[in-house]
């Protein structure tokens, strides 16, 4: 059901701005960070992790048709 939503957000991108790239940038770290774990790492491994998370969250966005099946 998140990513149905997700993907109505992007349907209307042209009035929110909210692209595919855009939404999984933001929601990445909201689904996949847990509280406390930053402290933890390094900048530059937090870096590549919100990279990492933001192109799991836009693979899962665009084939949710094919994965949910």
């Amino acid at each position: 059901a998140l990513m149905e939503f997700f993907q109505r957000v992007i349907d209307h991108k042209d009035s929110n701005k909210m692209t595919l790239n855009n939404v999984a940038v933001v929601m990445a770290p909201n689904i996949f960070m847990c509280k406390g774990f930053r402290s933890k790492i390094s900048e530059q491994q937090e870096f590549a992790m919100a990279a990492g998370t933001a192109n799991i969250v836009r693979l899962l966005i665009r084939y949710q048709n094919l994965l949910w099946t």
